[in-house]
């Protein structure tokens, strides 16, 4: 399948909250998420939506939606937590330009949020992917510079994350209020 076919299709969810993707031209049903995955999405959402506050507010921030790319061997749309989007070159077109996911561990990724981030780092808008993970406040970074990606990895409540892509910076305790700073 390829990838207007499926956002055309507009399969994501129904009334009993399935999402699917498209990973190399084929259709996945998602199984639910972890309870602890889905709280500190909304936590990372919320702390994200305050940093494009603080920036100068002509970004489109979603939750939940995905990113799209168009490849020879079969198109994919991954799913994100967040995406935040700025005014493209072409009118009434929004760019990804940051896309951050939760995952059990951002400092040891599984094979799955592996293969995620690689797909979300061939979109050419996209400048950043942060990998938060569910239960301890790490972030992997993950920048685009040119045509190379810069990794790092942010630990620590009390941490700073600079977003590039927004020109603000993310303390890691507003994506994780609920843990005490070290």
């Amino acid at each position: 399948m390829r990838l207007k076919e499926f956002v055309s299709a507009n399969p994501h969810m129904d009334s009993t909250g399935w999402r699917q993707e498209l990973v190399g031209g084929t259709v996945v049903t998602l199984p639910a998420r972890p309870e602890g995955l889905q709280m500190r999405s909304l936590s990372v959402f919320g702390a994200l939506a305050g940093c494009a506050r603080r920036a100068d507010g002509k970004q489109r921030i979603d939750s939940g939606s995905g990113i799209g790319v168009e490849a020879p061997e079969g198109d994919h749309f991954r799913i994100a937590d967040v995406i935040i989007q700025l005014p493209g070159k072409m009118a009434k077109r929004f760019d990804p330009v940051l896309v951050a996911l939760v995952v059990e561990d951002a400092a040891a990724l599984a094979a799955e949020d592996a293969a995620r981030l690689a797909i979300y780092r061939r979109h050419r808008t996209v400048k950043e992917v942060l990998l938060f993970s569910a239960d301890r406040a790490v972030c992997a970074v993950h920048r685009r510079f040119g045509g190379a990606w810069i990794d790092d990895v942010v630990t620590g409540a009390d941490a700073t994350v600079r977003l590039g892509s927004l020109g603000v910076s993310l303390l890691l305790l507003t994506a994780y209020p609920d843990l005490a700073p070290e």
